[in-house]
């Protein structure tokens, strides 16, 4: 691990509150358990679309104001940070620092980027992206990479 992940990892273990990490870690563990990945997977996703409605993005006109926006939610909440970026036929999101590893453990991976995914659609399509574009996520939740890679397009 080179240093610049290092910092990343250490500071993406401090965004999650020892206060909830205990509960959060034991929910998904039960989570795991209970329901097939893509079944929980579908549940966060739905969770985050709620979390989106419920932290609208106000007076965005442009990527870089979608992305201030976006920020102002992350940082009041410990979240990390994202960063988009226009391409010819998509939009990119790449969210740095989410506390999801240290929120859920290991056994989540594969399922608690999905929250994300949900929020960044809810955003998104308030802010006109419609129903027919949607957002994906692109690259796996690994402790050596303090991002996640999300793509908004058809």
């Amino acid at each position: 691990m080179n240093k610049q992940t290092s910092v990343l990892a250490y500071l993406s273990a401090k965004n999650c509150s020892n206060q909830w990490a205990f509960f959060l870690q034991a929910l998904g563990k039960e989570l795991n358990e209970a329901m097939p990945a893509q079944d929980v997977r579908v549940l966060m996703r739905q969770i985050g679309l709620r979390a989106g409605a419920e932290m609208p993005l106000s007076d965005c006109n442009t990527v870089k104001d979608i992305q201030a926006a976006a920020n102002r939610y992350w940082s009041e909440f410990n979240w990390g940070w994202v960063e988009l970026t226009e391409q010819s036929s998509s939009l990119e999101l790449r969210h740095f620092c989410a506390p999801l590893l240290q929120a859920f453990g290991a056994q989540a991976q594969s399922w608690s980027p999905a929250f994300l995914e949900g929020v960044y659609q809810q955003w998104l399509s308030s802010l006109g992206a419609g129903q027919a574009l949607q957002v994906r996520q692109q690259s796996e939740l690994d402790p050596e990479h303090s991002f996640i890679d999300f793509r908004l397009s058809l």
